[in-house]
């Protein structure tokens, strides 16, 4: 079978697998799907609210008190987007045409495993902060 030129959607594809590969951090952090981004026409600009894991408390004995118990509060934070990851890539038209293992090996997972250091790394450094500001206020 004839080696066919890599498109870039291949590549864009490739690179999205090894990036979520690479991802050991952030893969552990809450992503569930808010449905108010769901609206055609919605906007949301670069500003996104994250919904926050409900807190739950717990007691102890055989039974429960009559009357006790917390409220299921959920609560929110936004997120500003304000970094924008890239890694700028550049390869001759010999190399879009080998297969897509050994394209990968060359150029996508050296690059991806970079921008997943990176994007970790702004993660982790933002939790510190977050962190930090918590702490400084209790």
């Amino acid at each position: 079978m004839a080696n066919l030129s890599l498109t870039i959607d291949d590549i864009t594809r490739e690179s999205l697998r090894v990036l979520h590969q690479k991802c050991n951090f952030i893969s552990n952090i809450t992503k569930d799907y808010d449905g108010s981004y769901a609206k055609q026409g919605a906007k949301i600009g670069d500003t996104l609210r994250i919904r926050l894991p409900i807190q739950y408390s717990t007691g102890t004995g055989a039974t429960m008190a009559t009357g006790t118990g917390a409220d299921t509060i959920q609560t929110s934070t936004t997120l500003q987007v304000s970094t924008q990851r890239h890694v700028p890539m550049r390869f001759t038209s010999a190399e879009m045409t080998m297969d897509i293992d050994e394209f990968s090996s060359r150029h996508v997972e050296p690059a991806m495993k970079k921008l997943a250091a990176m994007i970790e790394n702004d993660c982790l450094a933002q939790a510190m902060t977050g962190t930090a500001q918590l702490h400084q206020s209790l």
